[in-house]
């Protein structure tokens, strides 16, 4: 189920592969690997990708007028879907608050794969 709905991701979005992969290079970079597994990676990613999107759809359907956010689109570079992934990791309170994946299905938590963060 995971690799299906990563491969969703990452078709509906060419960047999200490469996100990927630069994330796991930077987490590895600072000796990181072993406290974030690769499949929290992949979900810290998809998140930026689904929430972003889900956030545009909802200002669509809302009829509002708004200039939309930096938010509010998904990263269309590798460079903008790293930094919002940067934010991510250092914004969310991981200590309180589990971060839920919305794939359309019955959410998917990613603080399980944090056990030893």
């Amino acid at each position: 189920m995971h690799h299906s709905l990563i491969n969703a991701i990452h078709t509906r979005h060419p960047s999200a592969s490469s996100v990927v992969r630069l994330a796991h290079r930077w987490v590895a970079s600072h000796m990181l690997s072993d406290m974030i597994p690769t499949e929290a990676l992949e979900l810290m990613v998809a998140k930026i990708y689904t929430e972003s999107a889900e956030s545009g759809e909802e200002a669509k359907s809302n009829n509002k007028s708004k200039m939309a956010g930096p938010n509010d689109t998904p990263p269309s570079t590798v460079v903008a879907g790293f930094l919002r992934f940067l934010q991510l990791l250092s914004t969310h309170d991981w200590a309180r608050y589990v971060s839920h994946v919305g794939f359309g299905t019955p959410f998917i938590s990613i603080d399980s794969n944090f056990k030893h963060f």
